[in-house]
C-alpha cells in the first residue's frame, strides 16, 4: 500500500472514529429525553444486524460500542504503519502539520465541525482526488506582496533576467502593444491574483496569500484549492513550467495552459462535490474596475495571452479528463501539447503526431548586418488574438484555425527608445486560408495605422506613423510576410531576405 493512501486512510478513519463517538453521545443524549414509557419503536437501521435481547437502545449502543472498539483497533494498527511516512513528512517539514491534521480531523469530527483551514489536510484530499502520486508540501501563507516577488524571481531565474525587456519590445516592434514593456513583473503580478499561491523549489514550499498580511489595495485572500493544486502541479511538473522561457511563445503558452487549466478544471469538480462560498475571483465581473485582475494594468495583447492558461486551458483539460479521467490529464505531462492550436483543438493533440510540423528556415537571419534579438512563433492563439482587435471575433478564429506555422524575428531600433523592426512570416494550410489572412492583416494595418490600404495584387506598401510597412502573399500561395520596420530602405531589404519559402 502507498504511504500516501495510508495517510489518507488514517485521516478517515480517525473522522470516522470521533463521528461515531460523537453520535454515542447524541445518541445517549436524545434517549435522556425520552419519557418513560415511550420508547422509540421501529425496524432501527435496516443496513445493520439486528441484536437479540435487550431494549432497542441498549441494542444500539451495543453495537456502537463494538463499532468503536472495532474502529479504535484499526486506527492503532493504521498509525503503526504509518510511522515510516510521518518520519519522511518529517524530513519536509510537515511532520507536526500532518500530526495536527490527524488531531484536528478527529476532533473536528467529534465535535461535527469542519474548519476548512488547514492546507496541508486540504493538499493530502486534493492530491487523492486529483490522482496525483505525490507526498504533500510544506505550506505557509505569505503576503501578497512576498508572493508576487517570489513569483517574479523564479520567473527570472528561470527565463533569463532580461527575457520580459526582450519580450516587450519585440511585441512593440511587431506592433501588438503600443510602447515596450518590462513582461515580467507583469506577468508575476498577474499568476499571484489568478493562482493566489506559488511553490518555491528553493525551500521546497507553497506559499499561499494570507489575505490578513495584505497591503490596501490587495484583495484576494487566496483560493486554497486552486493555489494547492497549482502548487503540487509546480511540485509535481515543475520542470515543465522552470525551462519554458525556452521556448516559442506559442509553446509557452501551450504549456501554460496545460498547468492552467488542469488546476482549474480540479477546482471545479472538487467544488461541485465540495461548494463553497465564492471568492473575490467569483464575485466580481471580469470587466469591473475592482476586479482582482485589473489591479495589473497591462496592454490589453499581453493581457489577454496571459490570461489563455486558465481561459482555454481549463477547457482543454476538461476534454481530456472526459476521455479518461485523471489518469489521460496525467498522462498528458508526458507528451505536453506543443502549440496552442493544440491547447484550442483537443482533436489536433490527440491526433497522429508521427508528421513532423511544418517549419519556416532561412538562410540567414541577421538584416543589414543587425543580429535579431528575439525569434520566435507567434502560434495560432497569438494570431487569432491579433486579428480579433480588428476583426470580428467570428473571423479572427476562423482564420487562425488554418494556420500551420510562423516564424517572427525582431531586430533593436537605433537606441533603447527607438520601435525596432519586425519580420514575421506565417504559413497556411490552404491557399484560401492564406489570402482570408492577407485580408484580415490589411484590415489590422488599416484600423491600426487609421491609412488607406491599396493592395497591388497581392502586395501591400504604406508608410504611416514613422513606419514603412510591407505586406506579402510569397509565390506559392501558402506564405505571407509581413515586414514593419523603422525605414523604407530597411523594409525593402528585408522583403528581398524573407520573401524566400523553404
Amino acid at each position: 500500500m502507498a504511504p500516501r493512501t495510508l495517510l489518507l486512510i488514517l485521516l478517515v478513519a480517525g473522522a470516522t472514529v470521533g463521528n461515531v463517538l460523537w453520535t454515542q453521545t447524541q445518541l445517549g443524549e436524545m434517549r435522556a429525553v425520552v419519557p418513560a414509557g415511550e420508547e422509540e419503536s421501529g425496524p432501527g437501521n435496516p443496513l445493520l444486524p439486528a441484536p437479540a435481547g435487550g431494549s432497542l437502545q441498549e441494542q444500539e449502543q451495543r453495537l456502537l460500542q463494538e463499532q468503536v472498539s472495532y474502529l479504535e483497533t484499526q486506527v492503532k494498527a493504521l498509525q503503526q504503519e504509518n510511522s515510516g511516512l510521518v518520519d519522511k513528512l518529517a524530513a519536509i517539514g510537515v511532520k507536526e502539520k500532518v500530526e495536527a491534521a490527524v488531531g484536528g480531523q478527529m476532533k473536528s469530527a467529534a465535535m461535527g465541525v469542519d474548519d476548512g483551514n488547514d492546507n496541508v489536510s486540504l493538499g493530502l484530499e486534493l492530491l487523492s482526488f486529483r490522482k496525483l502520486d505525490d507526498v504533500p508540501v510544506a505550506t505557509v501563507e505569505t503576503a501578497q506582496a512576498e508572493v508576487e516577488a517570489l513569483i517574479l524571481a523564479d520567473l527570472r531565474k528561470g527565463w533569463g533576467a532580461d527575457f520580459g525587456r526582450r519580450e516587450g519590445a519585440a511585441l512593440a516592434a511587431l506592433g501588438l502593444i503600443p510602447e515596450p514593456v518590462d513582461t515580467l513583473p507583469l506577468r508575476a503580478g498577474l499568476l499571484t491574483r489568478q493562482m493566489t499561491g506559488w511553490y518555491d523549489s528553493g525551500s521546497d514550499t507553497l506559499n499561499v496569500v494570507d489575505a490578513k498580511r495584505g497591503m490596501v489595495g490587495e484583495l484576494i485572500p487566496a483560493d486554497a484549492v486552486l493555489a494547492v493544486t497549482y502548487g503540487a502541479l509546480q511540485h509535481r511538473y515543475g520542470q515543465a513550467l522552470a525551462e519554458a522561457g525556452k521556448l516559442t511563445t506559442d509553446e509557452r503558452l501551450a504549456r501554460m495552459a496545460m498547468f492552467g487549466g488542469d488546476a482549474a478544471l480540479t477546482r471545479f469538480l472538487y467544488r461541485l462535490q465540495k461548494p463553497a462560498a465564492p471568492g473575490p475571483l467569483d464575485d466580481f465581473p471580469a470587466d469591473d474596475p475592482d476586479h482582482p485582475l485589473n489591479q495589473v494594468v497591462a496592454p490589453a495583447f499581453l493581457r489577454e495571452m496571459m490570461l489563455f492558461p486558465l481561459s482555454e486551458g481549463f477547457r482543454f483539460a476538461q476534454a481530456l479528463h472526459s476521455i479518461g479521467g485523471w489518469d489521460q490529464v496525467n498522462a498528458a505531462y508526458s507528451r505536453l501539447p506543443a502549440s496552442t492550436a493544440e491547447i484550442l483543438s483537443d482533436e489536433a493533440y490527440l491526433a497522429d503526431h508521427s508528421v513532423p510540423p511544418p517549419s519556416i528556415r532561412w538562410g540567414q537571419t541577421e538584416l543589414g548586418g543587425r543580429k535579431p534579438f528575439w525569434d520566435d512563433r507567434l502560434g495560432q492563439q497569438g494570431i487569432q488574438l491579433m486579428l480579433r482587435r480588428y476583426n470580428e471575433p467570428e473571423l479572427a478564429s476562423k482564420v487562425a484555425a488554418g494556420w500551420r506555422m510562423d516564424r517572427w524575428l525582431a531586430f533593436a531600433g537605433k537606441d533603447s527608445l527607438q520601435r525596432g523592426d519586425a519580420v514575421w512570416q506565417t504559413r497556411w494550410a490552404t491557399a484560401e486560408g492564406a489570402r482570408s489572412f492577407l485580408a484580415g492583416m490589411q484590415e489590422w494595418l488599416h484600423q491600426h495605422y487609421q491609412v488607406e490600404v491599396k493592395a497591388v495584387g497581392d502586395a501591400v506598401s504604406l508608410t504611416a506613423g514613422g513606419r514603412a510597412v510591407r505586406l506579402k502573399l510569397l509565390t506559392h500561395g501558402l506564405n505571407v510576410l509581413l515586414v514593419d520596420a523603422a525605414s523604407a530602405v530597411a523594409a525593402d531589404a528585408a522583403v528581398a531576405q524573407f520573401s524566400v519559402v523553404e
